[in-house]
This record gives structure tokens, sequence and C-alpha cells, in this order.
């Protein structure tokens, strides 16, 4: 089990804004994660997106992961999904729209970088590549970060999902801050998160101060409520040994 407070980016959106029950599951599902991992093959997409980003639009990643894919074999109806899945999505990463990004110095991100504290909660964000632009008049740099979002299910952007694109973008503009003042100012404007299903690339919003308080404070619950969970749970499973000993 999970024994210090941490969550992801896409996961702490979520609780930001998810009722009470599916709060406290969130929390269960961290400190108690299931047996098995999906592979979505998400991770490798974004990382062939990211040399995508870097490289100007040069998609020779995503076509060589897309042959990668069409080669493996599903042995069964849900492995065949996810395959499907995942060819579906690199196509839309391969095609989807960069012109955002135009005049703009794009980098990948290919360290280890650390994780955003918040009130006591780690909060994994992994940028997949930094942004960097002159200021007009001034030495200094504008300075920001991409993160790819990728979910056929719950979409970041939306009619329904522009709080949820919000909370993701102050996030992003906030690590940025936090982690990239020696290359220059970061800007929220260079802050971008991309809905490569919905083909939406969003920056984060000019105003944050609001947003950055009601994370803080779900970041500060999520933390209180952590050991009283993390111990529930060790009971019910110390239960269900001494049952299945009987």
């Amino acid at each position: 089990m999970k024994s210090t407070p941490k969550i992801s980016i896409n996961k702490f959106v979520e609780y930001a804004l998810a009722n009470g029950p599916r709060r406290t599951r969130i929390i269960e599902d961290i400190i108690r994660p299931k047996n098995y991992l999906v592979d979505t093959g998400y991770n490798d997409i974004e990382r062939a997106f990211a040399v995508r980003l870097a490289t100007g639009g040069s998609s020779t990643n995503l076509l060589d992961l897309d042959l990668h894919f069409q080669r493996r074999e599903a042995r069964t109806d849900h492995e065949e999904s996810r395959i499907l899945n995942a060819l579906d999505m690199i196509e839309l990463a391969r095609t989807l729209d960069l012109s955002r990004f135009d005049n703009l110095n794009v980098e990948r991100v290919t360290t280890k970088m650390p994780k955003l504290e918040v009130s006591g909660l780690a909060v994994s964000v992994n940028p997949s590549n930094t942004i960097s632009s002159s200021q007009r008049g001034t030495k200094t740099r504008l300075v920001g970060i991409v993160k790819p979002y990728f979910s056929m299910t719950a979409p970041l952007t939306g009619s329904r999902s522009s709080e949820k694109a919000a909370l993701h973008g102050v996030l992003l503009h906030w690590y940025a801050e936090t982690f990239l003042q020696h290359l220059g100012d970061a800007a929220a404007s260079m802050c971008f998160s991309v809905d490569v299903f919905a083909q939406e690339i969003t920056s984060a919003p000019k105003s944050f101060k609001a947003r950055r308080r009601h994370l803080e404070a779900c970041a500060q619950e999520i933390c209180d409520r952590w050991s009283a969970i993390k111990s529930r749970i060790a009971d019910d499973q110390e239960s269900i040994r001494r049952q299945i000993s009987r």
C-alpha cells in the first residue's frame, strides 16, 4: 500500500471536481492499487507525441509505434479492444494540428521531473515538453510546459469540461513557476493541456488564485484523510485474511 500522500495530476483534477463517495474511492485506489495494470499503450504514445512536438511535427516515432501495435497479437477480445483504441489514439496524436506551437521553442523532457507539492500532497505532473519564447524588450524568456491528456471516455475539454481543463492548466502553470524559474518567467499562456482524443489544445487560464486555493484545500483534505483510509483498508485486509485462515 502507498505510504505517503501522492496523486497524479489527472486524478487530482478529478478529485477536485468529484462528490464525496468518489473522492473516497480515488484515495482508496491510490493507497491500494489494482493488482493488474491496464496496458493502454498511452505512455508509449505520449513519449512518441513528445518527439513530434519537439521536432516540428515529425510523425516518424508515431508511425513506428503504429506498426508495433498493428503487429501485436490479441489473445482476448478485451486486448483487441485495447489495441484498436491505441491505434486510434496514435492516429489522433499523429494528425493533431500543432500550429499553436509555431514560433515557440519546444524541447522534449528527457529526465525524471520532481513532483509538485501542494499542501503536503505530492502531485505527479510529468510534463512531456518544455516551451520557451523570447519577450520583446527584455532578455528574460517566457517559459511553460506541455502535458498531453489521453482519454476516450472522460474528455478534458468541451462545454461540460471547461473547469476540468482550467484546473489542469492551473497545475501546469503552478508547476512551471515552481521548477522552471531558472529558465525564465512562467506564463499561463505557455502552459498547454493537449486533449489528444478531443483534438483540443488549451492554455492555462490567467485567473488562477481562487483555483489554487481550491486545489490547496483538496490536497489538505487528501492528506488529512490518508492515514484513516489506509488504516481502514489494512483492517479490512486483515479481517479477510482471518476469515480465509479459519
